[in-house]
């Protein structure tokens, strides 16, 4: 606590302490009146009762609060406010959930090409492999099979070779052999014939003769005409059976064609299977518009989406701050009277420190302070230094 005094000229005497009521003559001071610090002419309080009654709202605890309610205030202005932002926040996150949820079940629209490219094309390598495959393999069987039948090819063909080209040169031979013996029995035909003819002309003549040396007989002898068998002489067995068999042994191939012609009667429909499969399966192609683009889908919910909860908890903010505000005020208000019960009590306990600080000085009539009570008034000035520093804090 602060004390001031009134300030006098070096010619001015100071009051006499202790003051009138101290003095001889004036009686025993009283002992109940607290009055006596305020109307004292001499040592007075820089702030009185009432000056500090009508500060004691100003404590810290009561500023704070105040401030708090500042804000409490405010904060209740912006809940309606704080209640359609919350539900414009919620409608814009709905709505990109929505557009998530939209994409994620598009998501077959959006790979559709790309997958039906790749089915495609996996599927076009996958046949043209399998042509290349049965390519190879029927190549491989060709070769199996030709390496078999060269196998056995050249002794069959060596042997069927050797028994029909012998056998024709053999029925060639025979048939030579039977032509030149026919041509020499024709020719030997006709020279026994005209040896028969001329042996019986010659007997036919003798016996003539014979006869015509008996009398009375005269026999002319007949003239044997021999027939012409030039013919026979120039007789030659037809030659179309040997030349039949010639132009048959000329005509049957060698063992070079039997073996080109085999090859080509083995390998031709091997070729005309790679042919197929080269020409069907090797560009084979898959029609792309087969396959489907599944539309893009659309999720909407947030339609229905039910937001009177916002609206509800917006309600309870609103009632838990005006019953936190009133709650404050409340305990402003109880602070408020706690501070000037606090004061009026401080004030009490001061003025009566200072009553008896003065009650502990007894003085003579040269106005000296006596020392015999010199410690209970130090003991009473440390209590009212504990009055004020209680009172400051």
């Amino acid at each position: 606590m602060i004390f001031r005094s009134r300030r006098r000229s070096s010619t001015t005497l100071r009051p006499k302490f202790p003051p009138p009521y101290m003095s001889p003559g004036r009686g025993s001071p009283p002992t109940s009146s607290p009055s006596i610090a305020v109307t004292d002419p001499g040592l007075q309080p820089y702030l009185g009762l009432r000056a500090r009654t009508s500060l004691a709202w100003l404590a810290y605890p009561i500023l704070i609060l105040v401030l708090i309610l500042i804000q409490l205030i405010l904060t209740l202005q912006s809940v309606h406010d704080g209640v359609g932002d919350a539900k414009r926040e919620m409608a814009s996150a709905c709505s990109g959930i929505e557009g998530a949820a939209s994409v994620a079940v598009s998501i077959p629209h959006f790979m559709a090409d790309q997958t039906n490219d790749f089915l495609v094309t996996g599927a076009e390598n996958i046949v043209h492999g399998l042509a290349l495959v049965l390519d190879l393999s029927i190549r491989a069987i060709e070769a199996i099979i030709m390496y078999v039948i060269d196998t056995y090819r050249s002794l069959y063909l060596c042997l069927a070779e050797f028994v029909v080209r012998g056998s024709l040169a053999l029925l060639i031979a025979v048939a030579e052999e039977a032509e030149k013996a026919f041509t020499d029995a024709v020719h030997g035909l006709r020279t026994a014939i005209q040896s028969t003819i001329g042996a019986a002309e010659s007997v036919l003549s003798g016996a003539i003769d014979d006869l015509n040396k008996l009398p009375l007989v005269h026999i002319t002898k007949p003239n044997l005409d021999v027939p012409n068998l030039d013919a026979l002489q120039s007789f030659k067995m037809p030659t179309g059976l040997s030349d039949g068999l010639n132009k048959l042994n000329a005509s049957l191939p060698t063992l070079a064609d039997l073996r080109d012609s085999l090859d080509k009667l083995v390998t031709t429909p091997f070729e005309a299977l790679r042919v197929e499969v080269t020409s069907k399966l090797s560009n084979a192609t898959i029609d792309r518009s087969l396959l489907t683009v599944p539309p893009p889908k659309r999720v909407e919910f947030c339609q229905e989406m039910d937001t009177s909860f916002i609206d509800v908890v917006g309600k309870i903010v609103s009632e838990g701050i005006k019953i936190l505000i009133i709650a404050i005020l409340i305990v402003i208000v109880l602070i408020t009277l706690f501070n000037i019960m606090k004061e009026r009590f401080l004030w009490g306990r001061m003025v009566a420190s200072l009553h008896r600080s003065r009650e502990v000085w007894l003085h003579n009539n040269e106005n000296t302070p006596s020392t015999s009570k010199l410690l209970s008034f130090l003991q009473s000035m440390y209590v009212i230094y504990l009055t004020f520093h209680e009172w400051l804090l």
